[in-house]
């Protein structure tokens, strides 16, 4: 019987092409801004219940959002990310992130750049890569 020898960069393509069935994760740009101080300590005071945060959750799902969360190893917190409808008008395409010291927390600031920061549109341009300690 013979056997088939596939190269592993084919393999690679093939798996990327089995699961990302057009997922939001392929081409998708992360917006790279994170809070200034202020936005910090303004995010941090904001009433944001955590019964009101999952029912929020459930209202991007039900939108067709992805909410993903993880914790973070490398900036030692959890991090939150948005992911849009892939056909959403203004922000198909990207990826907000949040970051806290709770899966909480980190939705808590994803959720307050959408709706507080960004009003629901999310900027496609800048690059904000500075990493501040996480204080929420």
């Amino acid at each position: 019987m013979a056997t088939k020898s596939v190269s592993a960069a084919a393999k690679g393509a093939e798996a990327r092409a089995r699961y990302s069935g057009g997922s939001n994760w392929e081409q998708a740009s992360f917006i790279q801004r994170e809070l200034n101080s202020q936005e910090q300590q303004a995010c941090k005071e904001w009433e944001f219940p955590e019964e009101e945060a999952f029912a929020t959750m459930q209202r991007l799902c039900d939108s067709d959002y992805k909410v993903t969360f993880r914790r973070d190893d490398y900036n030692h917190c959890f991090a939150c990310w948005l992911l849009p409808p892939k056909d959403h008008a203004d922000n198909a395409g990207l990826i907000l992130t949040g970051r806290g010291s709770s899966s909480y927390k980190a939705f808590k600031q994803a959720y307050y750049k959408h709706a507080i920061l960004f009003s629901e549109l999310w900027p496609r341009d800048g690059d904000d890569r500075s990493i501040t300690e996480i204080d929420d």
